[in-house]
């Protein structure tokens, strides 16, 4: 068979996209990590995107590189292997699929199929500690820039983690976070603060994330200095407009913030991060 004799209608409507999601869980959080290891997402939401009657989905690997935002032409047998270890390693010798080929030796043109289980469930855990929909998954694929799409995906994971979904008829807090790009870099297991820089700015570009910065609370070393606050983001611009941010974070640096043009003392840059 060749590759192109997939059958390659999609199902799910855009507004579907946004609806179909996967609960990745705390501990998978610490289980998948560096530029490798984040792939697992990307794999796992072309399953789920792809899934077919009876739980079967049927692919290629050229197919599945591809539409995760991959070259198939840069003859880097390191990324086949990343993906290769990653189906074999985490989702059949979990339990999560079965396979009737092996998938180390097969042709990345091949077809293919992974029967999932209906006893293990790799779309949904327990705690579901943050959501990745379809719609997401695709834009990040589908991003343009020289960023490796496992780390954006990291990082855009990363920083979604610790908002809060409240249902939209709720009065309630800003939908916000404020990871530092330490913990980013910790969190998601990449050593180069460059790289998540460059995450932030690209899907900053892409409208997936929103920040607010230029926040300011009192030195805890100088009196009457201030220094910058962490930075915020949100899914949404219109949760980082007024002073309810500012409120927010005012409980956890137990003082008062102030916007720039606000500040009552002067104000001290801290030292860029290396690394």
């Amino acid at each position: 068979k060749e590759e192109n004799n997939i059958n390659d209608i999609i199902f799910l409507t855009n507004e579907e996209k946004q609806n179909v999601t996967v609960g990745f869980s705390k501990k998978e959080f610490k289980n998948h990590k560096g530029v490798s290891g984040l792939k697992y997402y990307l794999i796992v939401m072309y399953l789920r995107k792809h899934l077919e009657t009876f739980g079967q989905v049927t692919l290629t690997l050229n197919r599945l590189l591809e539409e995760c935002g991959y070259s198939t032409k840069s003859h880097n047998k390191s990324i086949y292997s990343d993906f290769r270890e990653i189906i074999k390693t985490e989702i059949i010798n979990k339990g999560y699929a079965t396979c009737d080929i092996d998938i180390f030796t097969v042709n990345p043109s091949e077809i293919f199929s992974l029967q999932l289980s209906n006893k293990k469930n790799i779309f949904y855990t327990k705690d579901n500690f943050v959501q990745f929909n379809v719609n997401e998954y695709e834009r990040i694929a589908n991003s343009n820039g020289k960023i490796n799409k496992s780390v954006l995906a990291g990082v855009y994971l990363f920083i979604k983690q610790y908002i809060i979904n409240y249902p939209s008829d709720v009065i309630s807090p800003p939908r916000i976070s404020y990871p530092s790009k330490q913990q980013i870099k910790k969190g998601i297991g990449i050593s180069s603060t460059t790289t998540i820089e460059n995450a932030i700015t690209t899907l900053l570009s892409m409208e997936m994330i929103y920040l607010r910065t230029d926040m300011f609370v009192e030195n805890t070393e100088e009196d009457g200095v201030y220094v910058p606050t962490r930075n915020v983001f949100a899914l949404n611009g219109e949760e980082l407009i007024g002073d309810a941010v500012l409120v927010e974070l005012e409980r956890i640096y137990n003082k008062k913030v102030y916007d720039k043009d606000d500040v009552p003392g002067k104000i001290k840059y801290l030292t860029k991060e290396k690394g």
